[in-house]
This record gives structure tokens, sequence and C-alpha cells, in this order.
């Protein structure tokens, strides 16, 4: 029985000097780097959705929500754990099937462009990614190219 190939995993560069990471438009503003891989805490989450272009913070549900032109792209989960993020439904999928200990979503976002990410399982660096894709889908035209 032949064998399958092996998965070929991307890696991205991090430093300025090479460019920005081939997923996220050059045109996206730098979010500050993360010198230290911690595990992202919400104070990182204020910290770097807040450091996007016309973003402001307002609460939702109960916790405090980021929005673009008052379009929520990302918020803090009632459970204190966990980041509810705007993104496809079928990124949300491939994102969850590959890594379940960082990304899944409940019954209540099942149909639903928005995905819930555990900040103990990611870094700061990949919160910082997460966020500037969750604020692109969300920015108008103008602020982010598609």
């Amino acid at each position: 029985m032949p064998r399958e190939p092996p998965v070929t995993i991307a890696v991205f560069p991090s430093s300025e000097n090479e460019g920005p990471c081939a997923h996220t438009p050059a045109s996206l503003p730098r979010l500050p780097r993360a010198y230290d891989a911690r595990a992202a805490e919400p104070d990182d989450v204020r910290e770097l959705a807040l450091a996007l272009p016309g973003t402001s913070e307002r609460p939702s549900y109960g916790t405090p929500g980021f929005r673009v032109r008052d379009r929520l792209f990302a918020r803090l989960h009632q459970d204190g754990e966990s980041l509810v993020l705007r993104m496809k439904r079928d990124e949300r999928e491939l994102l969850a099937r590959a890594e379940p200990r960082k990304f899944f979503w409940t019954p209540h976002y099942e149909r639903h462009d928005w995905a819930l990410v555990r900040l103990a399982a990611i870094d700061r660096a990949e919160l910082g990614e997460l966020l500037r894709d969750a604020w692109a889908l969300r920015a108008p035209r103008a602020r982010a190219p598609r």
C-alpha cells in the first residue's frame, strides 16, 4: 500500500527584515513584537487589539469587546480563559481539527463566523496574528485590503 506524502509545515518569517507573514497582507499594521513565549493573557488582548487602527473597546456580553468602526472583531469570553474571535467557519474548522487544544467553538457559534481560542494555549505573537486577521475581516475596505 503506498504511503501518503509527509505533511509540509510552512514556517513564516518572524523578523521585520524578513518581510510579513504570507497570510497577512503587507499593508496591515505591525503590532508590538513579543519577546517571550509566555501564554497570552487578557491584558495582552487589550493591548494588541487597541494597537490596531480605528479599534475601540466597548463591553460585549459583559466582557471587554474590541471593534473597528463599531463592528466587533474580538471579545473576551465570559469563562475568563478564552477569546471569541471573528474567523470564517471553514478556517475555524481547519484550525480546530489541527489544534483542538487551541481552537474550538460552542453550539452558540455553530452557524456563525466566530471561533473561541484558549489564551493559555497561545503565545503573544500568535495572539497578535489572530487579532490582525480578525480585524481585517471587519475593518472597512479602505483600511484593510481583502
